[in-house]
């Protein structure tokens, strides 16, 4: 198992310390959850590990905000 650590928690930044709050929800309980039914399924630590930080790289992006720029230049042009 990885040496790192892994908080799944709704909407928050954690390194900007905006944290959203949702009501009824547990994540620890929600997480203990999840390890569970991973164990029961017979997930080594290490593919527990590799889905842990997929999953956290997948909700970083969501916090990504992308900026496009229309450039139109006479060289990117195609001629027919």
């Amino acid at each position: 198992m990885g040496t790192g650590r892994i908080f799944l928690t709704c909407g928050c930044d954690v390194l900007q310390g905006n944290c959203t709050s949702c009501d009824g929800r547990n994540d620890a309980k929600d997480y203990a959850h999840i390890r569970s039914a991973m164990k029961i399924l017979m997930f080594s630590d290490s593919e527990h590990w590799d889905i842990s930080k997929l999953l956290a790289v997948i909700l970083h992006l969501g916090n990504v905000e992308f900026e496009g720029k229309l450039s139109i230049s006479s060289d990117s042009m195609v001629k027919a």
